[in-house]
């Protein structure tokens, strides 16, 4: 039976208006109902995933979020930090001034706050909007100890692989430099992706990976894809993912959660 529903946010959760579909909202609701843990699986910050749990009205009690791509693990009722990985200073650093001949934009979110060194590019506006975090600029962020748990690099499509193509091998074995989206790399330690997150979270609660759904549409998904014993690629998702899924469903945009939870729960339940 199921125990862990995980799913990503943007492109999967959310359709091309940043709502959840219809169904989708009624069969988590059933889902969490009958005790099945829920849990957001995101790039964004921990403070913009409690901000949209909020606004979503998405219920608080036996609910995780995994924020920064799986660098933190937060229980949403109580708050408590259950797992969470800092950045050492060198390597913050490091991976800054590797930024500084490339035609990209940094961006560093800490708590509620958003440290960026462009405070006018429309994409760290974007972000700043979305995740409800407040703006600080600093013109050289690698001289600020910010403790940072993710760095965002965001530039253009090709720009981004230029930059992902020329990479330091030692930057490379020191950290995860994942594709979130055509125009983002979010950076983290090593050993910190939502798989691995939704792996420490079932550990700690005795869950078996053959318990778990997860839903995801893109690269950073791959790994959560991957553990979970039911991985479910939206139709609207990057071929590589849809290549390591068990099953496609139909895009965000046609309630492709909704209506495969909805013949899978029945399924369950008759058995």
């Amino acid at each position: 039976m199921t125990k862990v529903i995980a799913l990503d946010i943007d492109g999967t959760l959310f359709n091309a208006h940043e709502d959840i579909m219809p169904l989708a909202r009624q069969m988590l609701m059933k889902a969490h109902q009958q005790g099945i843990t829920l849990i957001l699986a995101s790039g964004r910050s921990i403070h913009g995933l409690k901000s949209l749990v909020s606004r979503l009205d998405f219920p608080l009690e036996n609910t995780m979020l995994i924020g920064y791509n799986g660098a933190s693990l937060v229980d949403a009722s109580t708050h408590e930090i259950l797992f969470q990985s800092i950045i050492r200073q060198d390597l913050a650093e490091s991976i800054l001034n590797s930024t500084r001949n490339h035609p990209v934009t940094v961006m560093i979110p800490v708590d509620d706050e958003l440290w960026v060194e462009d405070d006018q590019h429309p994409l760290v506006i974007y972000e700043a909007q979305t995740e409800n975090l407040k703006l600080r600029l600093d013109k050289d962020l690698s001289r600020l100890k910010l403790n940072p748990i993710k760095i965002m690099i965001t530039s253009d499509k090709d720009n981004l692989k230029n930059f992902f193509d020329q990479l330091p091998e030692d930057l490379h074995n020191q950290a995860i430099f994942a594709r979130s989206g055509d125009v983002y790399i979010d950076v983290t330690n090593l050993g910190c992706d939502k798989g691995s997150a939704l792996q420490r979270y079932c550990e700690l609660k005795g869950i078996s990976r053959n318990e778990v759904i997860a839903f995801g549409d893109n690269y950073n998904d791959l790994s959560m894809i991957e553990y979970a014993g039911t991985g479910i690629a939206m139709g609207n998702a990057v071929e590589d993912l849809k290549k390591v899924a068990n099953e496609v469903t139909l895009t965000n945009n046609e309630d492709g959660i909704g209506i495969w939870l909805k013949k899978h729960l029945s399924e369950e339940t008759r058995k």
